[in-house]
């Protein structure tokens, strides 16, 4: 379930390229349609590619973003041995497969598509309606994938747009995952491009401190927190435990069932 209309947005258009699912979704995110050639208007734009992709386009960069499941090394690290992921063994292994798990910053869904693949339920919270119809879109397609192993990942990923922190005061789960907004320190042009347009449109606001408290109190096992390797601990709290890569590395606060 999406809630798109939950906050505001400004500065954002909808292509309009006469079909129903560009109207629709102008009316659904309460966006305004943007003529061909007045693209000008608005500092970003919605579009859907002939494949019916939809994209996020920054008009004065021209870069464009887009949540996919099936291609780039996204992809590829689905279909290799996902236990080896440091995130997958942060959430407890495959041993811990069928647990559930709110990633309360889902982004574009990379973690929550890695956690799904070794087999938990993941509800994806997303505050931004914009990021989340870009979520929601590789969602949907990734369910009407030929292929049936990302067709089974997506069955196990819900999304809901909206507040984080009050959604993790009325629901529980096994497992909370963080991955709070940060300058990237990976080299990656697709990682610059990604964090580049998020934090344009998001403003850069960072909600992970205002997160901590709140996940730990609704987890009843643990907490996962995602850090550039050498970033100080969220909040300035220590993890029970860490898990280190060569540019990112998981926090982990263990908790008690019932708290």
């Amino acid at each position: 379930m999406v809630d798109v209309q939950a906050g505001s947005i400004q500065f954002v258009g909808v292509a309009d390229d006469g079909l129903p699912r560009s109207s629709a979704l102008s009316r659904d995110l309460a966006l305004p349609l943007v003529a061909p050639g007045d693209a000008g208007s608005v500092t970003f734009l919605l579009r859907y590619d002939d494949d019916a992709v939809l994209h996020l386009h920054d008009v004065d960069s021209r870069m464009t973003l887009a949540a996919s499941f099936d291609g780039g090394s996204l992809g590829y690290r689905r279909r290799q041995h996902v236990g080896s992921e440091l995130l997958v063994k942060a959430a407890g292994g495959l041993r811990a497969s069928g647990r559930s798990v709110i990633d309360a910053t889902a982004g574009l869904g990379g973690d929550a598509l890695l956690l799904a693949t070794a087999g938990f339920h993941v509800t994806m919270i997303e505050r931004s309606p914009v990021v989340a119809a870009l979520l929601m879109n590789a969602l949907d397609r990734a369910a009407d994938s030929a292929d049936p192993e990302l067709r089974r990942t997506a069955s196990c990923m819900q999304l809901y747009t909206g507040n984080a922190a009050q959604w993790l005061g009325r629901h529980r789960s096994d497992v909370v995952c963080l991955d709070p907004m940060f300058p990237p320190r990976r080299k990656s042009a697709r990682v610059r491009k990604e964090m580049f347009l998020l934090g344009k449109l998001l403003a850069a606001e960072d909600q992970g401190e205002a997160l901590l408290e709140p996940a730990l109190r609704a987890a009843d096992n643990r907490v996962v927190v995602k850090r550039p390797r050498l970033a100080p601990c969220l909040a300035g709290m220590r993890p029970d435990w860490q898990l280190s890569g060569r540019s990112t590395r998981f926090d982990v606060y263990s908790v008690s069932s019932g708290q």
